[in-house]
């Protein structure tokens, strides 16, 4: 298990957030450069005020989580 400082945090809208260069150096180092991504599993969807999009972690080929991503505009 990989630990993660309390200093990498951020919080974002009351919620806990973790910065995009943080959680690459972590996955690079679980599983190499190229040994993981992020895939997109629908189309954008835009709404009057938000913005929206489910991506899967695939991690050595295999989906290993899926995720809802969204923007309050």
């Amino acid at each position: 298990m990989f630990k993660v400082s309390e200093c990498s945090l951020s919080l974002l809208d009351g919620l806990i957030y973790l910065p995009e260069i943080k959680y690459r150096r972590v996955l690079n180092k679980a599983f190499g450069p190229g040994g993981w991504g992020l895939a997109p599993r629908s189309e954008t969807n835009v709404g009057p005020k938000i913005v929206s999009r489910e991506y899967a972690l695939v991690c050595q080929g295999r989906c290993v989580l899926t995720y809802f991503t969204y923007l309050n505009i």
